[in-house]
């Protein structure tokens, strides 16, 4: 996890609830007071990935396994911003996507090459669409969302085309997963609901959770039990869904204000599912014993 008041990568050790803190490596630049690590993913293997916020331009490849880091930095040519909300990393472990306000950056691994390609609400109009979630579906598109713009968009790599699909009334999407099938699931904050897109045709349905006025946040697939978790930020609480008997499971957390912005599977556990909240600077995990 980062952390973002510091400029550090943390460690929790889930056997022994210990936290250890793992300097970055420094940069050409001197670290300000708003440096920080992006939200931290996972990669191929033992690496994690997050882009660096601040004046080095960086993206850092940690090694879990010998504890390493690799910067990438952009070369001074690449003007733009080049970290944002939210970093994925292709499943064939080619590329790593990351969500600006108004534009997709990539990195080819192999190369060490950025791309960037502008988001079309903003060439169009020149207001930020507010780049957000992103994940790369079944197909390879990397689909994100335009939280400011009420908008669902999906980057086809091998041309550099982005389409764009607007989401009903004045719904806003955040974050995003993928599931066994290449769908993208996303939840929609202020409509309070969680909703599948069609990888293949770009057809969005709508769920709705037992509780209203929920705040859908973060959203990951489980892969082996064929559910979808998603946080429900603004009512303290993470729901299960199934979607072949289109049931729901909520379970409420024990933090009031908990604020749960991010939710992971446990990879050695997949009845785990492990919370952080952003205000409430709470780390926890839920536990499904019926599965």
């Amino acid at each position: 996890m980062n952390q973002l008041n510091e400029y550090k990568l943390g460690k929790f050790d889930p056997t022994t609830y210990e936290f250890t803190d793992i300097p970055l490596p420094p940069g050409p630049r001197k670290v300000g007071i708003l440096d920080h690590a992006g939200p931290p993913v996972r990669g191929a293997g033992d690496s994690i990935w997050m882009a660096e916020v601040g004046a080095n331009r960086r993206w850092l490849q940690f090694d879990t396994k010998y504890q390493e880091f690799t910067a990438y930095p952009a070369p001074a040519s690449f003007s733009g911003p080049i970290t944002g909300n939210t970093m994925r990393v292709d499943p064939n472990g080619k590329m790593v996507w990351s969500t600006t306000r108004n534009r997709i950056v990539g990195l080819n691994i192999q190369t060490k090459q950025f791309v960037a390609y502008d988001i079309p609400h903003w060439v169009a109009t020149k207001k930020n669409p507010g780049g957000y979630g992103i994940d790369v579906a079944g197909d390879g598109g990397v689909w994100f969302a335009e939280r400011e713009a009420n908008k669902i968009g999906r980057l086809d790599p091998a041309t550099g085309k982005i389409d764009e699909y607007p989401t009903p009334g004045t719904d806003i999407p955040r974050r995003m997963g993928t599931d066994w099938e290449g769908n993208i699931w996303v939840g929609f904050h202020q409509a309070g609901k969680l909703v599948k897109i069609d990888h293949k045709t770009g057809k969005m349905t709508f769920y709705q959770p037992p509780t209203e006025n929920n705040g859908a946040y973060h959203v990951v697939a489980d892969p082996k039990n064929k559910v979808i978790w998603v946080t429900l930020q603004t009512s303290d609480k993470i729901a299960r869904f199934d979607p072949k008997t289109e049931t729901w499971t909520e379970f409420s957390l024990p933090i009031v204000e908990s604020d749960a912005r991010r939710i992971e599977i446990d990879p050695s556990n997949p009845n785990r599912i492990w919370w952080s909240g952003d205000t409430s600077s709470h780390l926890g995990y839920i536990e499904v014993l019926d599965q």
